[in-house]
């Protein structure tokens, strides 16, 4: 039998932490009534959780600023290529504190540089296919 506290959830591991959070609370609202309950209901609200679109307004704002790292997974670039971008100016920057920092717009103006010098400064993609 399940009490409060005991139960240990395995699954996937990034569904690890949210599981066990998921069956303390569920374990909590049921109370002593159904603990055999948390077991069936667990997979049926990861399942529903699962299906949530991000764009659900469920997400928390995106930040004006990124970390290094953020702004290299972004981009799909390592961090020394990024900070290499950095110190020579073609990516900008700020620095808050110690922290070095790259506002969102500087990623989509380094972009456009890329594919202005790709494709010329009128065209876009889609019309130097055509």
């Amino acid at each position: 039998m399940i009490g409060p506290g005991t139960h240990q959830w395995t699954g996937d591991a990034p569904d690890d932490e949210l599981g066990a959070v998921l069956a303390r609370k569920l374990e909590a609202v049921l109370g002593g009534l159904a603990p055999a309950l948390v077991p069936v209901l667990l997979p049926v609200v990861l399942d529903a959780l699962r299906q949530v679109p991000a764009s659900s307004g469920t997400t928390a704002p995106e930040r004006a600023l990124l970390t290094v790292t953020e702004a290299a997974r972004r981009l799909g670039i390592g961090r020394t290529t990024t900070f290499a971008l950095i110190g020579d100016g073609t990516l900008r920057s700020v620095t808050v504190g110690r922290r070095r920092l790259v506002p969102r717009w500087a990623i989509d103006e380094y972009v456009a540089s890329l594919t202005e010098a790709k494709w010329g400064a009128s065209s876009t993609r889609a019309t130097s296919r055509a």
